[in-house]
């Protein structure tokens, strides 16, 4: 009987060798090809995943623009395409905190000739959404190349897109950084009457459950101001439209008071701090009937114009507030809920 040969040590290392090559060679394929997050600029099939914190700091290098949009979820569904006088990419992230806002303007500014910022009763609530000190979307917070093309994370993501797209999901973010309206659409669409409840009872359990109003925040959007000041960017800050249900409950709750005193801290900072919080775009109408805290892409596209429009005419009759054109130039270098 044959005994068995020893295990030659260096043949053995060679083929280990060879096959962690084969694999890191397959895994980076697939990730550089598919680039789930777009942060090669690369990606051709869309953006399928939820993301939006790993995904935007990408997309936003890659994507031509000149002005950009930021807010929350309820501004994340607003095409930039839609909007008039400048090419915006939509910065808006799902629960949007003013210190996330804030970190991303001072890492993506450059080239930036105007800036819309939306602001919710919500973001300044810390019981529900505690303050984050730090800089989230610092260069090195992100990924390096080497990290993202051989990510055993970023590999499942490019996995999960591709299944995705072969099964006709509708994608999460489009290129230009708005989250794809089409299943809220069609869910809307499928409602004759408003339907409260589930939204009602997230914002009580959530959004502004023991409010606890954040004077940290209030420092933020000090900070805010002073950047964009110092680079020359025409911004307009505008508190969103609540649909008149969403006010009912925010009186039922007691909250009249936190949102006053939002209003005026606001607009020590921002004097021309724009307030649709109860204006006539809280028409129930505007706003999708199975969650009417979240209005319409048209509606957030109407009002935006409107908005641009004003802040034109007065850059036209005031020259001199009139930022030039400048050379867009690539910028440097997760929390997801479904209602803020």
């Amino acid at each position: 009987m044959s005994r068995p040969q020893p295990t030659n040590p260096r043949s053995y290392l060679l083929r280990l060798a060879a096959l962690t090559a084969g694999v890191l060679t397959l895994v980076g394929a697939v990730n550089v090809s598919v680039d789930p997050y777009d942060a090669l600029g690369r990606n051709r099939i869309g953006i399928f995943l939820s993301g939006e914190r790993l995904a935007k700091p990408e997309m936003v290098q890659h994507y031509p623009h000149d002005a950009l949009l930021l807010g929350s979820s309820k501004v994340d569904y607003v095409d930039p395409r839609a909007l008039s006088g400048y090419h915006f990419f939509n910065a808006a992230l799902s629960a949007a905190l003013p210190e996330e806002m804030r970190s991303f303007l001072e890492h993506h500014l450059a080239g930036t000739r105007a800036v819309l910022l939306g602001l919710d009763l919500y973001m300044w609530n810390e019981s529900a959404f505690p303050y984050q000190a730090g800089d989230p979307f610092a260069p090195e917070e992100r990924l390096s190349f080497a990290g993202y093309v051989w990510s055993g994370d970023v590999l499942e993501a490019s996995l999960r897109t591709v299944w995705r797209r072969l099964a006709g999901r509708p994608c999460h973010l489009r290129p230009s950084g708005q989250r794809c309206p089409e299943k809220d659409l069609r869910r809307h669409q499928a409602l004759r009457q408003l339907q409260t409840r589930r939204v009602f009872r997230l914002l009580r359990e959530e959004n502004y459950r023991d409010f606890h109003f954040s004077t940290a925040r209030i420092r933020e959007m000090r900070r805010t101001k002073a950047l964009l000041d110092a680079a020359g960017v025409r911004t307009v800050v505008f508190l969103n439209p609540l649909s008149r249900p969403v006010l009912g409950l925010i009186e039922r709750l007691q909250l009249r008071g936190q949102l006053e005193r939002l209003r005026r801290e606001l607009r020590r900072v921002f004097p021309d701090l724009v307030d649709l919080s109860d204006s006539r775009w809280s028409d129930p109408s505007g706003f999708f009937r199975h969650d009417p805290y979240h209005y319409l892409p048209s509606t957030g596209a109407a009002f935006l114009n409107q908005l641009l429009e004003q802040t034109l005419a007065r850059a036209t009759a005031d020259p001199e507030h009139l930022p030039g054109p400048r050379t867009r130039r690539r910028g440097q270098g997760a929390r997801e809920r479904e209602i803020p």
